[in-house]
């Protein structure tokens, strides 16, 4: 490079033009949508990390796609001349092309429905949570009855877009509602969080990184403390910021310094 990696960092300067790196022993590992390792890079850096339990011998997979939408399958197809076997297109191959289409197309229109989330006014906070259910269920009803839960990914940011929807309730806030959609959400990307709020006790405890969008699966969960947090329960609130953090440890292995200052916010305890 004719130019230090810092000085073309996107993060500092966004008008720099991103580094380019070339990784010969990563290229080794096979793909899969539903892969079993992260990859993340820092600039010529990039760290690949089990997201789940690996038995011994087994092999391990990254994912060449940033996305499991159906586009996914064209920009691997190069890599893999006979398709991708995981989990997650093996269950797409019952699917009809329709239904594929229809599923993505309901996927997409998360954004505008979080447009009518951020605009909305008290009044048409219960027709706007209408909308938002009913695409949601028309999604969900794309899958067949026996697809497990965490092959789901069309439905992750509906499932965000409830969420932040219920958190802006105008009246008395619900946490244990909001926290059940951001549940709901990271299951369907392959994250496993176990919650346990029992007398005096509470417990949410990370047990599987998510196989695709790490990033929003870490910033969902904060939507759950701060959930909490409004709600007066700083308990929940920090069990569920600790828990962020140990997920973006978890995925990248760093990343401490995002949740410095809510963990020292008071707010939080």
């Amino acid at each position: 490079m004719s130019e230090p990696v810092g000085a073309t960092d996107t993060r500092t300067n966004p008008d720099a033009v991103p580094p380019i790196a070339l990784f010969p022993f990563s290229s080794l590992f096979n793909h899969a949508c539903v892969a079993n390792a992260t990859r993340e890079t820092s600039g010529d850096v990039m760290f690949i990390r089990s997201r789940c339990s690996i038995k011994a011998g087994a092999e391990i997979y990254i994912s060449y796609s940033t996305a499991v939408d159906p586009d996914r399958t064209k920009q691997v197809a190069k890599h893999i001349p006979g398709g991708c076997r995981c989990e997650l297109c093996e269950a797409e191959e019952f699917d009809h092309e329709v239904i594929l289409v229809a599923r993505e197309s309901m996927a997409e229109s998360a954004p505008g429905l979080m447009d009518l989330v951020r605009e909305g006014s008290v009044e048409s906070w219960g027709e706007t949570y209408g909308v938002i259910q009913r695409q949601l269920d028309n999604a969900s009803a794309t899958y067949r009855p026996d697809n497990p839960a965490h092959l789901k990914p069309a439905l992750f940011d509906l499932h965000l877009v409830l969420a932040e929807h219920l958190n802006s309730y105008p009246t008395q806030k619900v946490p244990d509602n909001v926290a059940d959609s951001v549940l709901s959400a990271i299951t369907c990307v392959g994250a496993v969080v176990a919650v346990s709020f029992p007398p005096n006790v509470v417990g949410v405890e990370v047990k599987q990184a998510p196989y695709v969008y790490g990033a929003k699966v870490v910033e969902a969960m904060t939507l759950s403390a701060k959930a909490y947090r409004e709600a007066g329960r700083p308990a929940e609130a920090l069990a569920w910021i600790k828990a962020a953090r140990k997920m973006r440890v978890l995925l990248s292995g760093g990343g401490d310094d995002l949740f410095v200052a809510m963990g020292d916010d008071k707010r939080y305890r």
